[in-house]
C-alpha cells in the first residue's frame, strides 16, 4: 500500500497540485491508498473536493480483488478537530477517515 504524507494545508492554493498526486498514486496501486494527516492542519472546501475525487477515483481504479479484500482508499492520522469536521460535513465515512487520540 502506497502512503501520501498530506500537505499541512489542502486549499484552492495546492488542491490541483495534491488531486493530481492522489489520482496519480491511485492509478498506479489499483485504487489502494492510504493518506496520512498527521501533519495537516486546514482543510478548505476547495481541498474535500479534491480528496473526494480521490475516494470516488479508487472505487474506479480498484480492481475486484483489492475490493473484495476491502481495500481502497482511507485516510489515518486525522486531527481530532479535523475529524470532527468531516463527521459534521459527512465525509468521515467517505473518505474511509480515522482519527488519532487526543493529546
Amino acid at each position: 500500500m502506497e502512503v501520501y504524507m498530506c500537505e499541512p494545508r489542502v486549499d484552492a492554493r495546492n488542491e490541483e497540485d495534491i488531486r493530481n498526486k492522489l489520482l496519480s498514486l491511485l492509478r498506479k496501486n489499483e485504487g489502494v491508498l492510504e493518506i496520512d494527516m498527521t501533519n495537516t492542519e486546514y482543510i478548505s472546501s476547495a481541498g474535500y473536493r479534491a480528496l473526494l475525487i480521490a475516494a470516488k477515483s479508487a472505487i474506479i481504479y480498484a480492481t475486484k480483488r483489492t475490493r473484495e479484500q476491502g481495500r481502497g482508499m482511507k485516510v489515518t492520522n486525522v486531527s481530532p478537530d479535523l475529524y470532527e469536521q468531516m463527521e459534521k460535513i459527512g465525509m468521515r465515512e467517505i473518505l474511509n477517515a480515522k482519527g488519532r487520540p487526543k493529546e
